[in-house]
């Protein structure tokens, strides 16, 4: 649990993380391809949605901030490797493009998280 909310998170932030989580991937689930396509494209929003607010609180910025620097590039190229899957799974519908908004932001929201906190440490 470590690496999804860092230490001592909010008990309120974990609350919001897994309800946003699961109610993107209700969402998608619903208005997906059904199967196991609908199956991986809801564990996507799950982990991009949740991500959003995880990525935001406090706790997994600095956890992720006391890491090494490949760490972060790791977390972000995973995550960018995830397009292609998206693509072949959705690609050219409405469906997509939502998912790689949520994803997109998932990535700035973290980078832009990292930047701040490891611009304080200096």
């Amino acid at each position: 649990m470590l690496l999804l909310h860092g230490r001592d998170p909010i008990p309120a932030v974990l609350a919001l993380i897994y309800v946003i989580g699961c109610v993107a991937a209700l969402f998608v689930w619903f208005s997906g391809p059904g199967g196991w396509q609908g199956a991986l494209l809801a564990v996507f929003a799950l982990d991009w949605a949740a991500g959003i607010v995880a990525n935001a609180a406090l706790s997994t910025r600095a956890y992720y901030a006391e890491l090494p620097v490949w760490v972060s590039v790791l977390f972000v190229a995973i995550h960018v490797f995830e397009v292609p899957i998206l693509w072949w799974l959705v690609g050219g519908t409405d469906l997509f493009g939502w998912m790689l908004l949520l994803l997109t932001i998932k990535a700035a929201v973290f980078v832009c998280g990292q930047t701040e906190m490891r611009g304080r440490k200096q």
